[in-house]
């Protein structure tokens, strides 16, 4: 198999990673198919904690690359969910403080 293209790349990993990541993962060498095995890898240690070994050298130059990606959020449902978007889950809920709470009369 052949190299994967930046232009690949870039549709694989949509709005998360700029030019340079792009640039830097099609550098790599990496086929399509390692480049999709290093992004599973990568979603899966965040939303679960557990982390795959490598199935190659490649696959582990874009898992450290991709390690630079912004961060995100998991929700409950194992999607990946930015923060803007999980801040619009939580309209109409706000923090209430421990001084603002009612408290009971004592007898």
């Amino acid at each position: 198999m052949s190299a994967a293209s930046a232009e690949d790349i870039a549709e694989l990993l949509g709005d998360r990673a700029d030019d340079t990541i792009v640039e830097r993962i099609a550098n790599v060498g990496a086929t399509l198919d390692e480049v999709t095995e290093a992004l599973d890898d990568y979603e899966d240690e965040l939303r679960f904690g557990e982390e795959r070994l490598p199935s190659s050298v490649r696959v582990e130059e874009v898992r450290t690359i991709l390690e630079e990606l912004p961060a995100e959020d998991s929700d409950l449902a194992g999607e990946v969910v930015t923060a803007d978007e999980d801040e619009d889950e939580d309209e109409g809920l706000r923090v209430v403080e421990a001084d603002e709470l009612e408290q009971p009369e004592r007898p």
